[in-house]
């Protein structure tokens, strides 16, 4: 999802990403604080969806560290090959090989 058009739920949606209440982030967009129609675009599904986007962006930060990832994918693959079957095995190798090239 590419920014929102409007620019004022696009800085809505900012706001709530970095944690502020929705009437902050109303007035931080720039609407008058005074006004009790956050709640409109709080609950709009373009704003919401947008605002979930940015903050799991920031969640994962860019950061170029994958040893988390690869540490998860090895857990899963032994996890997937004590399944005892072709499945299992099948997942677990296609983790090994994954955690591999991003190694």
């Amino acid at each position: 999802m590419t920014a929102l058009i409007n620019r004022r739920h696009e800085a809505f949606a900012r706001a709530r990403a970095e944690g502020a209440s929705p009437r902050a982030a109303y007035a931080a967009a720039g609407y008058p604080a005074a006004s009790r129609h956050w709640a409109r675009i709080a609950t709009r599904v373009d704003v919401v969806a947008r605002a979930a986007q940015i903050a799991r962006g920031r969640a994962w930060g860019g950061s170029r560290d994958l040893s988390p990832v690869i540490d998860e994918m090895m857990r899963m693959a032994f996890a997937a090959e004590r399944l005892d079957s072709a499945a299992g095995l099948a997942a677990a190798k296609g983790f090994l090989v994954e955690a591999a090239r991003l190694k």
